[in-house]
């Protein structure tokens, strides 16, 4: 997953609705549709939310609830044991398996099933204990930097890239979904030039593929995309989700972007766009026959495709004696004069 090459987390978040078996559907479809990862959500709680935590308006969405994002996330919550689960799956169908986790309690689980990395969502950018308890554990962590200020992003890569075990940082718009004027790509480039060679990346609230392709374009090789296998299954996120198709073509169109915008030092042609050249560009023909003896005029000449080897230098043959008899559209050669 960390490398150069654009790579997409497929966050299928809470979108399994507390199905293990919908969980799985997505974790297949996830590693059907390319992506290198998917990220579920460890959230307890009772652990994370006050009994006064306020309803949100995407709380329901026919999930049946009428309360509280406490009362959504306790429906949607996944156990110890299904994430164990979850991840024996993912290992058996060659995807990679991680977790957004909110408590510090989560963390030895993630240890014991030897997962890749913890995810740290945006709205614990600035909770500094539990930042300590992540690198103290020694797993290797990703960050999202939503509605964060550089100095908080700044105080948390402090902490977790201590040992080296902060990998990527993923800028964000903490907003579901965000208008495009919520949003700067720009600050991608900032993240990168400040905390090189940390790897950046984009976790995408927007709805639609266009700005992660942006996104890569500006150098983020890490792509974050909620995942659904179906926008109509009931949950708040479905609707700004990717879906199967969604997911595959924007990891084509990612893969497309970074090998047409590598970084050279010189002009580049390829060699199949110079073979190409040839039948698109002008060679020398006569328009005309002629004899041995002949002397060449300008209206002996005509440019025409394909390109031959005399290419465009027919003020060099003005003038001259032809050496033997040619047909009209017969390509030019030097060895006619």
């Amino acid at each position: 997953m960390f490398s150069c090459l654009p790579s997409v987390i497929a966050e299928i978040g809470i979108n399994h609705n507390g199905s293990a078996d919908l969980a799985k559907k997505m974790i297949a479809a996830a590693k059907e549709s390319g992506a290198a990862a998917c990220k579920f959500q460890l959230i307890d709680a009772e652990d994370l939310y006050s009994p006064t935590s306020i309803a949100a308006p995407y709380v329901d969405n026919g999930l049946g609830i009428n309360g509280t994002l406490k009362d959504l996330f306790n429906k949607v919550a996944v156990s110890d044991e299904t994430f164990t689960e979850l991840k024996r799956y993912a290992d058996n169908a060659g995807i990679q398996v991680f977790a957004s986790v909110f408590s510090e309690k989560k963390l030895p689980l993630l240890k014991k099933l030897e997962i890749n990395a913890v995810k740290i969502a945006s709205s614990e950018i600035n909770n500094i204990p539990f930042l300590q308890a992540v690198e103290k554990s020694g797993l290797t962590s990703v960050i999202s930097t939503g509605a964060g200020e550089l100095k908080e992003i700044s105080k948390a890569v402090s902490i977790l890239g201590k040992k080296n075990k902060l990998k990527a940082i993923l800028y964000c718009v903490s907003l579901y979904p965000p208008e495009p004027a919520d949003i700067n790509l720009g600050n991608i480039n900032i993240l990168r030039k400040k905390f090189s060679p940390i790897f950046t990346g984009f976790s995408d609230h927007f709805e639609g593929t266009a700005l992660s392709i942006a996104a890569c374009a500006l150098g983020a090789c890490i792509i974050e995309r909620h995942f659904t296998i179906d926008k109509n299954l009931p949950g708040p996120d479905q609707k700004l989700s990717l879906n199967p198709s969604e997911l595959s073509g924007l990891i084509a169109d990612l893969k497309a972007v970074f090998i047409a915008g590598r970084p050279v030092d010189s002009w580049f042609l390829s060699g199949r766009e110079k073979k190409a050249a040839a039948t698109f560009r002008r060679g020398a023909y006569y328009m005309k026959n002629l004899s041995a003896g002949d002397i060449i005029k300008p209206e002996h000449i005509i440019m025409q495709r394909p390109e031959n080897a005399t290419g465009y230098q027919t003020a060099a043959f003005i003038g001259k004696t032809i050496r033997r008899n040619v047909k009209s559209g017969d390509p030019i050669v030097k060895s006619d004069f």
